[in-house]
């Protein structure tokens, strides 16, 4: 454009993605607005930009909200800074609002999302005769812990008690009255801090779980309990070894669904067979991947046998020419496998050759109801007779994929419940993102390998399953650091506290943006690992630990060289006089246990389950029983509660019917035509209500 004005700093490269940037954004800006539709991030930026320019509303709701709490204000972006100055602008106020924030600038972690900690001292700057309240009485930890705490932040110079030292004095003291009255009565100091280093995070998660296991026998309650980490993968790690232990705990998983192995295979097959729809003759197809097919577990197919076809692929065909030569002629993995004595393997074949044949016209969805082995539940109302009236619809000749059954089979729901939600929720998610990929447009066999790529092909792209998982009602908190903010428990463990976890720097943006444009949040520095570090040494009440697996403990937790830790096996801490036990490796008994010898087994194990019912409760927290769902259950001769459960309670995915698609056109069509009348109080018109539909 004309008024495009050159940007600093910028090679070529980078120019033409920002500008092919601009055109994207500038398109999808355009159709949102056609559609009616905000960007759920944009929410706050156009209300904000609206008050600016519009006057009559900014007075109509000055005049509404005449006092204005904010909290956690130190976790404010600028936008969200303006919507409050805004609504607090009017010149009647003479610059003195009723406006009330509440915030800690020590508790600033959320700067990667654009939280401004000047906003504090902006506001301080904005508005007269600003009062400073100070909190400075903690009903939560130990004092050992607070001037633990308090000797981490105090490292970071710039901070609000310094930048108002007259004002503020954050020297917080512990008024937990059953902790004070304890230590007087007792003469004995409530919780401890123990700080302890391991060769490696082997031995470090051996320790967190043995030692978990001997609080919660010790009376503890789980609940009282949480691990924190930096990272997720920590957390996964020791979730392993808990297990090993028999210890309950809670997570939130968070994974990539295109790298769970079972959505792996319906992906790889699909490949397959998508690669035969132009060309199936001859070595069109992509061959290499049928070793790979049949090797997968829900097959079923002995390892020997799939052996001897590959010696058969090898070795060919030989023939006599009509001079008595020998002619070797090369034979195809499916030719091989359809003159296998092995039935299972012919069965095979002949499935995966049906599905070529099935994908020139089958949409991708019903494709993908066939390779799990979907059935369709189809009830003959006018035959009572549970054997003869029911018909299970399923359009393979010979054949059901064993995929569901192994996968989603009732053994596995019975016996290994946490690994069939598991499955089950990442194929939901699966199919879900699958649906929304295109806009509702029908998709194909060849439109998969597309979808996939979108994410392969992009680093900072996944489809993510987040996943809240326990495995007792009363279990051990698992859980980020970002996470645990706002909880407390009586014991906590920080793991893996070291210099390089916790101050190591996150992926960056690949495009980035100029130098002059301001849209990107600042990435974290020192100081605002120290703040996290802060906030979850802070969650503790009474006993903390703070585990590592290297020969050092960095920055973040000591001044001291290590020469002079190594030298001490407990110090009094400069500043508060508490006793804080460090114990070094050549102390720290790095004993492999046959619980975490255990966890190391290649193959995932079984997940230790105190109460299932625990796992079924996320299903159920906001169902409500619909009156279908409630005859479903009742219609014990006909499927009954098995088809509630799958269909109705699991959901397990699957193309829908010809009647599920009417009557959710249906449902969607007379909801937009309610939402119109109540948006301008008349009915619309046939067509629009036919464009609904």
């Amino acid at each position: 454009p004309s008024d495009f004005k050159i940007l600093k700093d910028s090679r070529k490269e980078k120019v033409e993605k920002w500008l092919a940037l601009c055109d994207v954004y500038a398109k999808y800006d355009h159709e949102m607005n056609r559609r009616g539709l905000y960007d759920f991030d944009d929410m706050i930026f156009k209300v904000a930009r609206e008050l600016e320019s519009n006057v009559a509303l900014r007075n109509e709701l000055e005049e509404k909200y005449q006092y204005i709490m904010v909290d956690e204000f130190q976790d404010t972006n600028e936008v969200q800074f303006s919507l409050i100055k805004n609504l607090t602008s009017s010149p009647i106020n003479e610059g003195r609002p009723n406006l009330l924030v509440v915030g800690d600038d020590d508790q600033a972690i959320y700067k990667f999302q654009g939280a401004e900690l000047d906003n504090i001292t902006r506001f301080v700057k904005l508005y007269k005769d600003v009062q400073f309240v100070t909190l400075d009485k903690n009903y939560r930890s130990t004092q050992d812990i607070l001037d633990n705490a308090r000797s981490v932040i105090t490292k970071i110079e710039d901070r609000l008690e310094v930048r108002f030292s007259s004002q503020i004095n954050k020297d917080i003291k512990s008024v937990n009255e059953k902790y004070v009255k304890s230590e007087i009565e007792s003469d004995k100091k409530v919780g401890e801090i123990i700080e302890k280093t391991f060769e490696n995070s082997y031995a470090e998660q051996d320790f967190i779980a043995s030692e978990i296991k001997k609080i919660i026998e010790g009376g503890a309650d789980p609940k009282e309990i949480s691990v924190i980490s930096k990272s997720h993968a920590n957390l996964k790690s020791l979730a392993k070894i808990m297990s090993e232990y028999n210890l309950p705990y809670s997570y939130e998983k968070k994974e990539n669904v295109l790298d769970k192995q079972h959505i792996r295979e319906l992906i790889t097959i699909v490949d397959f067979v998508s690669s035969g729809l132009n060309n199936i003759s001859d070595y069109g197809l992509k061959e290499e991947l049928l070793p790979q097919i049949l090797s997968y577990s829900f097959w079923n197919v002995d390892r020997v046998e799939i052996w001897k076809v590959a010696e058969r692929v090898k070795s060919g065909e030989t023939t006599v020419g009509e001079l008595g030569e020998n002619n070797y002629k090369k034979i195809s993995w499916l030719q091989a496998m359809l003159a296998s004595e092995n039935i299972k393997i012919k069965q095979v074949a002949s499935f995966l050759i049906e599905l070529i044949s099935d994908a020139q016209s089958m949409p991708l969805e019903h494709l993908l109801d066939k390779i799990i082995g979907t059935t369709e539940w189809e009830i003959d109302e006018n035959v009572s007779d549970y054997t003869s009236g029911l018909e299970i619809k399923n359009n393979s000749k010979n054949f059901t994929s064993p995929y569901k059954t192994y996968y989603f089979g009732k053994e596995n729901f019975d016996h290994n419940r946490p690994e069939y939600l598991e499955f089950l929720f990442a194929l939901r998610t699966f199919m879900g993102a699958l649906r929304e990929y295109k806009q509702g447009q029908l998709l194909r066999a060849s439109d998969l390998q597309d979808f996939v790529n979108i994410y392969s092909n992009n680093d900072n792209l996944n489809l993510t399953l987040i996943s809240p998982f326990a495995t007792s009602d009363s279990a051990v908190t698992l859980q980020t650091a970002h996470k645990s903010k706002g909880l407390e428990y009586e014991y906590v463990f920080i793991i893996n506290s070291d210099e390089d976890e916790w101050n190591g720097r996150g992926f960056s943006n690949k495009i980035g943006m100029p130098a002059e444009l301001k849209l990107l949040a600042e990435s974290d520095n020192l100081d605002d690992k120290l703040r996290l570090y802060y906030v979850a040494m802070t969650r503790a009440k009474h006993t903390l630990y703070i585990t590592n697996n290297k020969n050092k403990f960095g920055a973040l937790l000591k001044e001291e060289s290590e020469k002079e830790i190594e030298n001490k096996k407990s110090e009094k801490d400069s500043k508060g006089g508490k006793e804080i036990k460090r114990i070094k490796d050549s102390e720290s008994k790095n004993i492999l246990s046959k619980e975490l010898v255990s966890s190391m087994h290649i193959v995932d194990k079984k997940v230790f389950v105190q109460d299932e019912k625990v796992l079924l409760k996320r299903l159920l927290e906001n169902y409500k029983m619909p009156v279908t769902h409630l005859i479903n259950y009742l219609n014990i001769g006909k499927v009954g509660p098995e088809k509630f459960i799958e269909q109705n309670l699991l959901r397990f995915p699957q193309a829908m019917s010809a009647s599920s698609v009417y009557g959710s056109a249906m449902h969607e069509a007379m909801q937009n035509y309610y939402l119109y009348f109540k948006k301008y109080q008349k009915l619309a018109d046939i067509e629009k209500l036919k464009a609904y539909f």
